[in-house]
């Protein structure tokens, strides 16, 4: 199935940064002004504000000069003002002010270009900026390598920041070769574990996040197709000897991404159980995610295996017959990670999606060993002949977790779905 979408930047990288870093997490403490129904009031309170900040900035110009201490802070509050306003352009140049009287008055190094430099990549995102926020990154990037040492905690969220954004970079089809970025990624996110092992032991519960997002990366290193060819080649041959090691390393990881993928996951399972309380919906999450990964290779028999695991597991954990139903009663589209949509959504009732989206309803039966079979579109607002064709070809490639009952996969007629293709 190629509908999938990685959902790991946008609005959830903004959450995501905050998370990782308790100064943007401060922004609540700036006013904003947003107003839906974009009021006169609102207007005047926005312009308000931005007139008493800069107003702040032309005191302390007076007071310091044009390179004083404090202008940096100032520029950086007005800055992440225009930003919660949506104001993106403005935002990027009062935070490029700020980061250039930063580096003046504390140096090239200084830990406190780091708020600036994540708040202006936030907004070069918003702005779809992709070749700035790359840059950016890189330059974040190595602000830590100057300020912490290669083992420091402290460069977990930097890992982790670098790693989103390669997956949402390889969903932009940005490089001439994709599997760079998640080579990449796939660094960064094993870095990112690493860390945290390293510093609270490999059952802490922190590491969920780097965990999924290297089954992520590892599944789509597996499944993407390397265009190296169309690659421009230098008459020295430097990138053919760069392309190529590189190349190398995706080959080795494509042909390990089993394995690997089998590693993670009981990775996940083992963190689980080590809780002090054990969520038994969450270790049969995982290994329904076991099962369907020995499905999405091939392994059927192993897959059929697992998903009576997990059926007798919830099942002797729980007396709740209608949480175990909820669980197995619906087939699943694959894959199934928990950082990516598939682009399908299960058909209830007569439910439909809005007029302004693209999308087929199709109606198709899965075979207790998770393939399609009959597959046929029951209504779409699609025009193109070509992409309706092309839904039907992916619906019937694409591997489906079956209904299980009693512990035995069972077929499926008729499911519905919608697709967004």
């Amino acid at each position: 199935m190629r509908f999938y979408a990685l959902v790991t930047f946008g609005s959830l990288f903004y959450l995501m940064m905050c998370s990782c870093n308790p100064v943007l997490a401060q922004d609540a403490n700036t006013p904003s002004v947003k107003d839906k129904d974009g009021s006169q009031q609102s207007l005047i309170r926005f312009t308000d504000f931005v007139e008493q900040y800069q107003l702040n900035i032309e005191e302390l110009e007076s007071k310091e000069g044009a390179y004083g201490q404090g202008l940096s802070q100032e520029l950086l509050a007005l800055g992440t003002f225009y930003q919660q306003n949506d104001k993106h352009t403005e935002a990027i140049k009062s935070f490029k002010r700020s980061l250039h009287l930063k580096r003046i008055n504390e140096g090239l190094y200084t830990k406190g270009q780091i708020p600036i430099v994540e708040r202006l990549i936030n907004s070069f995102a918003e702005k779809q900026q992709w070749r700035s926020v790359d840059n950016r990154f890189r330059y974040l990037n190595w602000l830590y390598q100057r300020n912490f040492s290669k083992d420091d905690l402290e460069n977990y969220p930097i890992k982790m920041q670098i790693a989103n954004w390669h997956l949402k970079s390889f969903s932009l089809n940005r490089l001439e070769e994709p599997s760079i970025d998640l080579l990449n990624g796939y660094i960064a996110y094993n870095q990112a574990t690493n860390l945290l092992i390293k510093a609270y032991g490999a059952k802490d519960i922190r590491l969920i996040p780097s965990l999924r997002g290297s089954l992520l990366v590892n599944y789509l290193l597996a499944t993407t197709k390397i265009r190296q060819e169309s690659l421009e080649v230098r008459s020295d041959g430097e990138i053919t000897r760069n392309i190529s090691a590189v190349m190398s390393k995706v080959t080795h990881l494509k042909n390990k991404s089993l394995k690997r993928g089998i590693s993670l996951i009981n990775q996940e399972i083992e963190v689980y159980l080590a809780q002090p309380t054990i969520d038994y919906n969450l270790v049969t999450d995982t290994k329904l995610k076991m099962a369907d990964w020995y499905l999405m290779y091939g392994k059927r028999d192993s897959a059929m295996q697992h998903y009576q695991k997990a059926y007798h597991y919830l099942a002797k954990h729980t007396q709740d017959l209608q949480l175990i139903e909820q669980t197995f009663d619906q087939p699943v589209v694959l894959p199934n990670f928990e950082n990516m949509d598939t682009g399908t959504s299960l058909v209830s009732g007569t439910s439909k999606p809005d007029d302004d989206v693209n999308y087929v309803h199709a109606s198709l039966d899965i075979t207790r060993y998770g393939t399609a079979k009959n597959v046929k579109i029951v209504d779409s607002n699609l025009t193109s002949t070509a992409t309706r064709s092309r839904v039907l070809r992916s619906l019937r490639k694409a591997k489906y977790r079956p209904k299980i009952a009693g512990g035995n996969m069972i077929a499926t007629v008729q499911m519905q779905l919608h697709v967004f293709p």
